[in-house]
């Protein structure tokens, strides 16, 4: 439960509400493709995105942070009694190792043979399908409230970055900013509104 008396609270809502009203100027932005204010409101809504002229560097910063969703979603599932990790570790390890190996190669062939981006893309793409299956065993064990807002937050993710690779390697699309950045936010505002939603009801 959240702790009304902490000021703490009260900041955390103040920068998600920030985050949110920045999020919706930077999609403005996007759809009438103003670079000045769209490069703006893309660097004050998400930090990583600054590093984007360097890809295998920016796909480390979303890894990690998808890193963050995926270990707090699965503490929860531990936390409430419906998940034991001794029970899953020597699959998590084959599922990783099969999804990476995947990956990988699905990166490497797209990207022209390009080593860095490659490990690093193989990477990325697992913490999305991690974080999406994630989601969908916690709808399945019964626990729709947060999950379902994972479920669907790791969709509008996979939607994303689907389209950035396309618009990138494939052909240009046309404003990609717009459906890749109203997703991408779309997929954050779902995951951390579902993690406020599971600490007020479950926690």
């Amino acid at each position: 439960m959240f702790d009304f008396t902490s000021p703490l609270t009260y900041i955390g809502f103040f920068f998600l509400l920030a985050f949110v009203l920045i999020s919706l100027q930077h999609i403005y932005y996007c759809y009438k493709e103003n670079e000045p204010k769209r490069k703006l409101t893309k660097t004050l809504c998400v930090p990583a995105l600054h590093f984007v002229k360097f890809l295998a560097l920016g796909m480390l910063f979303f890894f990690l942070g998808h890193i963050f969703y995926i270990t707090e979603a699965i503490s929860i599932l531990v936390e409430i009694g419906l998940l034991e990790v001794e029970n899953i570790q020597i699959w998590a390890i084959v599922y990783f190792v099969a999804a990476y190996l995947v990956f990988f190669t699905i990166a490497f062939i797209i990207t022209k043979k390009k080593w860095l981006m490659s490990l690093a893309g193989g990477l990325y793409c697992v913490s999305l399908l991690t974080e999406t299956t994630v989601g969908l065993v916690g709808v399945l064990l019964g626990q729709p409230l947060f999950f379902i807002f994972m479920l669907l937050g790791g969709l509008a993710f996979l939607f994303s970055d689907s389209i950035l690779v396309y618009s990138h390697f494939f052909k240009k699309i046309p404003r990609e900013h717009f459906p890749i950045m109203i997703t991408y936010l779309l997929g954050e505002v779902l995951i951390v509104v579902g993690l406020i939603l599971t600490n007020v009801m479950v926690r």
